[in-house]
């Protein structure tokens, strides 16, 4: 499509004169707003200082960081030494842990023996 038609169909929608972006730029602005998925722990821990929050989320295979810039949120999964040795390195910032307990992991699997021992 021509880009005067496109503006003259913008502008019949919403009847103010037509201002269009181009598409690279919306697309990157999206992309801005994604997380990203670090690799190794050499640049997780390259990003701390400028960091606002960790987030910690540990599941039974892995462990999730999850590290909240002002620009960024980038996320790393590692296995349980390596994101203790992580935790301890980010003392100047907020930790949160949002792992459950394991006394309500240990009476979900209760309540689900029980479950299957009805059945």
């Amino acid at each position: 499509m021509p880009r005067d038609k496109a503006a003259e169909i913008v502008s019949s929608v919403n009847g103010s004169p037509a201002t269009l972006i181009a598409p690279k730029r919306v697309l990157s602005e999206k992309l801005a707003n994604m997380p990203k998925e670090l690799k190794n722990s050499e640049q997780f821990l390259k990003h701390i200082p400028r960091a606002v929050e960790l987030r910690v989320v540990r599941q039974k295979e892995f462990v999730k960081l999850k590290l909240r810039t002002p620009e960024v949120l980038y996320t790393f999964k590692t296995n349980e030494d390596e994101a203790d040795d992580i935790i301890k390195n980010a003392k100047e910032i907020e930790v949160v842990d949002f792992s459950r307990n394991k006394e309500a992991e240990k009476s979900d699997e209760k309540t689900d023996d029980t479950k299957k021992k009805k059945k």
